[in-house]
């Protein structure tokens, strides 16, 4: 390629090489990101086209010839053409991707390289476009294949690069290509230098740098939201220009918060009228699914985002952030490392519907998942919303980042005299034995004399809530605004509110009715900082632990060390540090 590169340059071409991530002087990605090759090539389209490119082909030889063709595929605005040498049509699922690759699209092999010639004839047959050539070369190299030189003479042209005539107002055009070994220096490259004040110098034909793009994904509400919400804001406040594709469940307060939202164009809203236990299968069919993957690949490539922000529980928009070739970070609001534990001894996919998954994945050109894990660490970032200390031991890859919880203001507790107080949270999202739990937490403040802040949240209708003497009762309520005036936190030990009440050094109470809680609540007691009972525990029982907790300073000398971890750890800064890197 590299003779490919001065060929282009002699002609009046500027060229774009890069090295593949793993090779040469590019950054190391560990697997199964390390597979992305078609993503490279979509980050070098989307570089040049910055630097002021309006007509961009893609060259690429051996590896790199497969790999240009998937970019091909998935990139928008589509390439001005694509050139395949020596391209194998397996690598990279080729053979998938150039179904839907309509620009030009020249085919070379060597003569005498029999293997790479009939996978360059699959792949010219099955190529969408109608303006596509098979041309075998006389070459002195089997493979990668090279064009024999005729110095001297008269017609030493390439047919795919003619000399071209110099015109002072027109574009530059540019050639993206790949070389395995070296790094192109600034000045090869056409890249930007920076002087001394830290400023991008101007290029001659080039656009002013535009701020960075950032998609966040959001479907669901509940627990999903919340983080989805601070990472928009972390991105915001790093300088991005950030829009949230948004479900009418998150439509509202993402509004609410001031960014700009984009609805989905085809995918149905989710269905939170009943527990995700009674709906898991047709649930996470649907979050693995074409339909959820296509209108977030349509909406990436309207935005031009140059960062994609994914609910974990989205792997469909995670796929199509592969697909489109963005730098893609899978916001993780559970604890990881159990879930990776659970995968690993138990099998199954966690909450991913790995047959639907894979199904989306080869309708995008993509290669199916090569395993459990690897279909929730094909990102190149997982961004878990809790710090490690609280999670499973076990090793992690290093793109899993552990940051803490996100968004969180922490005042300073009001002192108050009187009754003792508890805020009460259950979930916004339905759960089964939500209400019942409630009803016997209710009864058991005022069993122990105390008053207390109820969060309803749709889940529990006001009709279903039995009066209680000094007892609060709110639809909705930030909780950093209530815990500082609160004792303790009772709740069912979903890992938001759990985790906001320890950042706050709150005492806390956990009630698990399902999924994660059970694991958190575990925590809460190892830590010393709370205690945990049984959804179907009695009211008594339930009177009596609020009485430990509100009586014994031990569990709020616990909880104060556990807040101050967690502001040492700083969370936000982890995340947005983590978030920076996709684009640096």
């Amino acid at each position: 390629m590299r003779l490919v590169r001065k060929k282009a340059a002699r002609l009046g071409y500027p060229a774009f090489a890069f090295d593949f991530r793993n090779a040469g002087d590019s950054q190391e990605r560990p697997y199964p990101g390390n597979r992305r090759r078609g993503a490279d090539v979509a980050a070098a389209v989307k570089a040049v086209r910055r630097l002021g490119a309006t007509k961009v082909f893609s060259v690429g030889a051996s590896l790199g010839g497969s790999a240009v063709l998937q970019a091909a595929a998935n990139v928008r605005p589509p390439v001005t053409g694509v050139v395949s040498v020596s391209g194998a049509a397996e690598l990279v699922d080729a053979i998938a991707a150039v179904r839907r690759v309509e620009v030009p699209a020249p085919y070379l092999a060597d003569d005498h390289d029999t293997p790479f010639q009939n996978d360059a004839r699959r792949l010219f047959a099955a190529t969408a476009a109608r303006d596509k050539t098979l041309k075998f070369i006389a070459g002195r190299a089997r493979h990668p294949a090279r064009r024999r030189e005729r110095r001297g003479t008269s017609n030493d042209r390439d047919p795919f690069f003619p000399a071209r005539e110099p015109h002072p107002r027109r574009r530059v055009e540019l050639l993206v290509c790949q070389v395995p070994r070296r790094r192109p220096t600034r000045k090869e490259a056409g890249c930007a230098t920076r002087d001394s004040s830290n400023r991008e110098a101007p290029v001659h034909g080039a656009r002013r740098p535009r701020p960075a793009r950032a998609l966040v994904v959001t479907w669901a509400s509940g627990g999903n939201l919340p983080p989805l919400l601070a990472v928009a804001e972390l991105l915001y406040a790093s300088g991005f220009v950030v829009q949230l594709l948004t479900s009418s469940a998150t439509r509202g307060a993402a509004t609410e918060r001031g960014f700009p939202t984009v609805p989905y164009p085809t995918a149905a809203d989710p269905v939170e009228s009943m527990p995700f236990e009674a709906i898991a299968t047709e649930l996470l069919r649907q979050t693995a699914g074409l339909e959820v993957a296509r209108d977030v690949l349509d909406v990436v490539r309207e935005t031009s985002a140059d960062v994609l922000v994914v609910d974990c529980m989205l792997p469909a928009a995670l796929a199509a952030g592969e697909a489109a070739g963005v730098p893609t970070s899978s916001v993780v609001h559970f604890p990881y490392a159990l879930a990776r534990a659970v995968m690993t001894r138990r099998g199954g996919a966690w909450t991913t519907d790995r047959a639907s998954l894979d199904d989306t994945r080869r309708a995008l050109g993509l290669q199916p998942t090569a395993g459990n894990i690897a279909a929730w660490e094909s990102p190149e970032l997982l961004l878990v919303t809790l710090p490690r200390w609280f999670d499973e031991p076990a090793e992690l890859p290093p793109h899993v980042v552990h940051a803490g919880p996100l968004g969180t203001r922490r005042g300073n507790p009001e002192q108050r005299a009187g009754r003792r107080r508890a805020l009460l949270s259950f979930s916004t999202t339905v759960m089964i034995g939500q209400e019942r739990v409630v009803a016997n937490t209710l009864a058991a403040l005022e069993l122990a004399g105390a008053d207390g802040v109820l969060t309803r949240g749709p889940a529990v209708p006001r009709s279903a809530l039995p009066a209680v003497r000094g007892l609060e009762i709110l639809d909705w309520a930030d909780h950093d605004d209530v815990m500082p005036a609160c004792d303790v936190v009772v709740t069912h030990g979903g890992l938001g509110t759990t985790l906001r009440a320890l950042a706050h050094g709150r005492p806390l109470l956990v009630l698990p009715l399902g999924r994660d809680q059970h694991f958190n609540g575990s925590r809460v007691a190892q830590l010393g900082a709370g205690l945990t009972l049984p959804a179907d525990a009695s009211v008594t029982a339930i009177a009596s632990a609020l009485e430990r907790l509100f009586a014994r300073s031990t569990y709020r000398e616990s909880a104060a060390k556990i807040a101050a971890q967690i502001a040492l750890d700083d969370p936000d800064g982890r995340a947005a540090k983590a978030l920076r890197s996709l684009v640096t």
